[in-house]
């Protein structure tokens, strides 16, 4: 019984990781897209700088 105990513990820490993890990856996965979408809007207004003389 205590050896299956053992075990149940031993995954609950491994979920516990993985939620982390993947919450973890999520943020990176939003921090990415918005540093990509920030330089997409900066050279589309320096290309309209550079068209429109502004």
């Amino acid at each position: 019984m205590a050896h299956s105990e053992e075990l149940h513990e031993r995954m609950e820490k491994i979920n516990f990781f993985k939620s982390w993890i993947s919450a973890f990856e999520l943020i990176v996965a939003i921090l990415t897209v918005g540093m990509v979408s920030i330089n997409c809007v900066k050279e589309v207004l320096h290309l309209f700088h550079v068209f429109f003389g502004g």
